[in-house]
């Protein structure tokens, strides 16, 4: 489950082709200025780490000095090897990050891709709450794009719990099940540029057997493989545009 503050008109585009079952990659190109971009900036590392929570840990001037440096994947506590009796940690834990894009980038699309955090998180950048987040199992996208302050250091900040919530899978008490779920920040998170006329992410879009490229195969034998591919193109840039779209099947 997951909520943010801006929601896109999107249009799709079907294009069926006859091949053999190879990996599958798209692109497109936009005519005036022959080439869309994706840049995806890897934000595993660098990262500041307290366990507690701690009162104005998302403001900008925060002074982390005397936290913790980890890097992502990251549990809020590893346990012992030997743990009976569910003895692990539940609670808070806040993690900061500061990041810096350069204004030549304004113009583009920049979003946050989390993989995973466990389980509930409250996301701020430069202070102001821009995201929640119920659920370990499920990524989340968020678009900072109007939030960034270019040329200048961004402050990225998260709120984790891990304690038992009914309403979040599993949904039991800890002390009920026959495993641990752990709690942080446990895969990887990135930092995805793009133009305003892009490919979606599927869980950004939220559609149903939709999103992204979504690929089937209508009809498979010895001989060949029909793939079908639907890709989701997504125009925020204000205007009309005419693009080319390619998609790529490699063996």
């Amino acid at each position: 489950m997951f909520r943010n503050k801006k929601n896109s008109n999107m249009t799709s585009r079907l294009i069926s082709i006859v091949v053999c079952i190879c990996t599958i990659q798209a692109a497109f190109c936009q005519k005036k200025n022959n080439g869309a971009i994706r840049k995806v900036y890897n934000l595993n590392t660098n990262w500041a780490f307290c366990r507690g929570d701690v009162k104005g840990a998302e403001s900008v001037s925060f002074n982390d000095e005397k936290w913790y440096a980890v890097s992502i994947p990251h549990t809020m506590r590893l346990e012992q090897k030997h743990n009976g009796g569910a003895q692990v940690y539940q609670g808070v834990g806040w993690y900061r990050r500061y990041f810096k894009i350069g204004k030549q980038a304004e113009g583009k699309r920049i979003t946050l891709n989390f993989e995973g955090v466990q389980k509930n998180c409250d996301v701020f950048l430069n202070g102001e709450k821009i995201a929640v987040h119920y659920g370990g199992y499920l990524g989340f996208v968020i678009d900072i794009t109007s939030q960034v302050k270019w040329n200048q250091t961004n402050v990225l900040a998260l709120r984790v719990v891990n304690t038992n919530d009914p309403l979040t899978p599993p949904g039991k008490e800890l002390s009920k099940l026959d495993f641990n779920y752990y709690g942080g920040i446990y895969r990887d998170v990135s930092l995805v540029m793009t133009n305003k006329i892009y490919i979606s992410d599927p869980l950004e879009a939220n559609k149903i057997a939709g999103g992204g490229l979504f690929i089937t195969y209508p009809q498979v034998s010895k001989q060949k493989a029909e793939i079908q591919i639907k890709t989701h193109l997504i125009n925020e840039a204000g205007r009309g545009d005419s693009v080319t779209l390619v998609s790529s099947i490699r063996d």
